[in-house]
């Protein structure tokens, strides 16, 4: 074989690789992408589900004020089973919308990290000073029933995902902590660490 065609060849190679490469970087981005908007969709309706559920409490408590005012408070459950009766109906839409969120990465493909790549993306973090650590939640722990939004993380450290009974949820601002929650922290070493010792009873 000549050196020209040696060279030929390894191009062709490298070029075909790079046409791999390219078109699995594609595939990557409109795997992400779909999975971020079916996430946005799916937040948007629990919000709406929120914001619906808010308006019903505060119709009924109003109504309830204007029943009690007016001297029939024997009327209260028989005008209010209706919107209990709805109340209920959301709260269980919601958990069925949180059920999907939580499902999502399965589905999408993005929870069959193995091991290896876990062990490898965790040295890369450990050699900049960095770490990627999971605590689970015991009942007494001080963040249990609180919302991630209203907790003074250290400033460089994330919290990741949150297992939850065989769950995987991504969490935001308003998720609520529960017992038994495995959750996965990552940042610089020492605020991860200080995060772990907040969150720990």
């Amino acid at each position: 074989m000549t050196v020209w065609k040696k060279i030929r060849d390894d191009l062709a190679i490298g070029a075909e690789k790079t046409g791999v490469l390219v078109r699995e970087g594609a595939e990557a981005a409109s795997i992400r992408l779909s999975y971020a908007t079916k996430l946005a969709s799916i937040n948007w309706e629990i919000r709406g589900l929120q914001r619906e559920i808010q308006a019903c409490f505060y119709n009924l408590g109003k109504r309830l004020f204007d029943l009690q005012a007016n001297g029939k408070v024997e009327t209260i459950w028989q005008e209010s089973k209706g919107t209990f009766a709805k109340l209920e109906g959301l709260e269980q839409q919601v958990s069925l919308k949180q059920k999907q969120k939580g499902d999502l990465p399965r589905e999408y493909g993005f929870e069959s990290m193995d091991k290896a790549t876990v062990k490898e993306l965790s040295h890369d973090l450990e050699e900049s000073g960095g770490t990627i650590l999971q605590i689970t939640l015991e009942e007494s722990s001080p963040v249990i029933g609180k919302k991630i939004r209203t907790l003074k993380l250290p400033k460089e450290a994330l919290i990741g995902t949150i297992v939850r009974q065989d769950a995987m949820v991504i969490p935001d601002g308003d998720t609520v902590f529960s017992s038994g929650d495995k959750v996965t922290l990552l940042g610089k070493k020492e605020d991860v660490l200080a995060a772990i010792k907040m969150m720990s009873s």
